[in-house]
């Protein structure tokens, strides 16, 4: 309701389209009801999983994202399915501001999801459900909202039109078919990010994925006639079931490890 009052004050105001604001002002005040939602669940930052910050922390998640993402992305590389994009030989300044605004976008992003999904989420369920059951549904709903689309031509200037957007976001669902590589993907990391959330913090799982997801994309291009392509969902050309098997594997790794400590 108040990111469409938000969007509906501000039309003609703003010099962007009125579904990019309409879309960001609901985000921005989804976010911003975050703390109530968990008072309101009786969460505390500590209980979610935000406490405990520390800039050796940060740094050794940022390092466990690249090595996660890594192989996957120097895969793409080698058999040349991501290119170098021919016209941006990016000079130094260029790729420092590449990477400054991936680094800042993905940071934003990430707080926001991580401390929705495996915050506030999993945590709520996992004192309902017990561990299986809030890893399965947070990881499922952070998977399949993902491909929540809208058509910005049903939108139309109004002060309820955020209702309206929510409920046409919905038709992005439609066509399960065409998604659900990447939705396999997204369910697995999902997964993944509960495994170190419940080992850690919910800082490591910050901005462990979407910084060299983005920093890629930008600098490079697909090449759509690749023998790979069947690895890579259409959703964002990067998930899909070379991700899946890569996510599954450090999901094994990590489960075998565990049990051999256990048998010490």
């Amino acid at each position: 309701m108040l990111g469409s009052l938000f969007a509906w004050a501000t039309h003609g105001w703003l010099p962007f389209e009125y579904e990019k604001v309409l879309s960001r002002s609901i985000l921005i005040f989804a976010a911003l009801g975050l703390v109530p939602l968990w008072r309101l669940l009786g969460l505390t930052p500590a209980g979610i999983g935000l406490d405990g910050f520390s800039s050796r922390e940060w740094l050794g998640a940022f390092g466990l994202g690249l090595l996660l993402i890594g192989p996957v992305v120097l895969f793409f590389w080698v058999v040349e399915y991501r290119v170098l994009i021919p016209d941006a030989q990016f000079a130094r300044t260029n790729l420092f501001a590449v990477m400054a605004v991936g680094v800042v976008s993905s940071i934003l992003v990430a707080l926001f999801e991580e401390t929705l999904f495996r915050g506030v989420l999993y945590t709520a369920l996992d004192r309902r459900w017990g561990n299986v059951g809030a890893v399965l549904v947070s990881s499922f709903a952070y998977a399949i909202v993902h491909f929540i689309e809208v058509d910005p031509a049903s939108v139309t200037v109004s002060w309820h039109a955020g209702f309206v957007y929510l409920f046409a976001s919905l038709n992005g669902l439609a066509e399960p078919s065409s998604y659900w590589d990447s939705f396999v993907s997204l369910f697995l990391l999902g997964v993944f990010l509960c495994y170190v959330r419940n080992r850690s913090s919910l800082w490591w799982c910050i901005g462990l994925w979407v910084f060299a997801i983005r920093i890629q994309s930008a600098i490079t291009d697909r090449d759509i006639e690749n023998p790979f392509l069947f690895a890579v969902g259409d959703y964002d050309n990067f998930t899909g079931h070379l991700v899946s098997v890569w996510l599954l594997f450090l999901l094994l790794v990590l489960n075998l490890r565990e049990r051999i400590r256990e048998s010490r």
